[in-house]
């Protein structure tokens, strides 16, 4: 990870390092060219498909209210983990049949490490908002600048997040078993999915 040296630029970067975003995002792909040791390169037509590989970048513009004053901007390739068990389980869990859909939208996202102990971080999308109001109101509930302190969604997430290492536990040698397990418990079923970050983390030690 690089060392800001600018000493104001890093005391803006502290200030605002955040973990929850709410915003508008833009999504871009292309097809690139990546060697394990070599620089990424844009694939060309009519080149060989060996190597090739996509690559996507979320830049989220924050919300005025927050006070930020740059966008954040991640990148993710196809194929690799903090893509397949970050970012897009959270994009199913919203409906998205693929992440071009968020593009011009207002998020809620929240920056998680790109997998367990790394540095880096990606986004993980909490909600969609088809407005600028919709995604300011959800960012004053957080900062308990609204009535409600909690949204009634956040709390049944949370309720179901309690149930589900006990579910994932009776059902963790047999995914089949387990998915089904996840579709028919209520609460559950509207949260977590086999590949969701949370169920992955509590599989790993058992190398599912």
């Amino acid at each position: 990870m690089s060392v800001q040296q600018d000493p104001f630029a890093a005391a803006v970067a502290d200030a605002e390092n955040v973990n929850h975003v709410f915003g508008q995002i833009s999504v871009d792909a292309q097809f690139i060219v990546w060697t394990k040791g070599e620089r990424a390169r844009a694939w060309v037509e009519g080149e060989s498909v060996d190597n090739r590989m996509v690559q996507i970048t979320f830049s989220l513009n924050p919300l005025d209210v927050m006070g930020m004053t740059k966008a954040i901007e991640k990148q993710v390739k196809s194929g690799f983990s903090d893509f397949t068990r970050v970012v897009w389980p959270s994009l199913q869990k919203l409906g998205c049949k693929h992440p071009g859909e968020i593009n011009g939208k207002y998020v809620h996202a929240e920056l998680v490490p790109q997998q367990k102990g790394s540095e880096w971080t990606t986004f993980k999308f909490l909600n969609v908002y088809e407005t600028e109001a919709d995604c300011i109101h959800a960012w004053e509930v957080l900062k308990g600048k609204d009535t409600a302190t909690v949204s009634q969604n956040d709390a049944n997430r949370a309720a179901a997040l309690q149930f589900l290492p006990s579910v994932v536990m009776m059902h963790k040698g047999d995914l089949v078993a387990l998915e089904a397990a996840l579709k028919s418990t209520p609460l559950v079923k509207d949260y977590f999915t086999v590949n969701s970050p949370e169920v992955q983390e509590i599989l790993t030690p058992f190398g599912a």
